[in-house]
């Protein structure tokens, strides 16, 4: 989900919204929050609570925005697969919206919906894509940010004397989540790719 919002939204704790919002913003993650989700999702419900997080990039990058005052959030919400929008696509998609601005909205003073920016035929500035929007749109596969379940710090099929970067072609190496042993932002992946690439030469 990306918004471009008229201003931060002031926060229920009193917290500077610059500051709360200038590094990993999670909504609904505790332990026991995220397990339920999951468990529903598992058995394929769209869970009442969605796990999520946000990032505010015109914080660290103001020329995203300009001078326009204008801030840009960015939302990724957990325990959504793909199999839940398989059926009832754009109802699925519009209650998860819902209820991801309702999560968001517990922890606001101002309600989402009063930041929002809206453009000139009076329409959100809100940007929502499914996980199969997101295979369509940009070939992820199922949504999957990472193209592929994450093998992070195990590799149980990895071939004797490969770092687990190695492609088809002898001059690509994947450096990232997708690798063997690859992990969100382990570092991991890239690691063992600069070294495929060291015992190449």
């Amino acid at each position: 989900m990306n918004m471009l919002l008229k201003e931060l939204p002031r926060l229920k704790s009193g917290f500077d919204p610059a500051q709360a919002f200038a590094g990993t913003f999670h909504i609904d993650e505790s332990a026991i929050q995220l397990e339920s989700a999951y468990q529903l999702s598992r058995a394929g419900s769209l869970p009442q609570v969605i796990p999520a997080e946000v990032y505010c990039h015109s914080l660290t990058d103001p020329t995203i925005v300009g001078r326009s005052g204008l801030h840009t959030l960015t939302l990724f919400a957990f325990h959504t697969p793909a199999s839940l929008f398989d059926g009832e696509r754009q109802l699925t998609t519009a209650k998860a919206t819902e209820r991801i601005i309702a999560g968001i909205n517990t922890y606001l003073a101002t309600p989402l919906e009063e930041v929002l920016a809206y453009d000139s035929q009076g329409r959100a500035c809100l940007e929502v894509k499914s996980p199969l929007d997101l295979e369509d749109e940009i070939d992820l596969p199922r949504g999957n940010i990472f193209h592929g379940d994450l093998t992070m710090p195990f590799a149980h099929s990895l071939p004797e004397g490969s770092w687990g970067s190695e492609t088809s072609r002898p001059n690509i190496f994947i450096g990232g989540a997708s690798a063997v042993r690859g992990g969100g932002v382990s570092g991991i992946a890239g690691h063992n790719a600069a070294f495929a690439i060291i015992d190449k030469r």
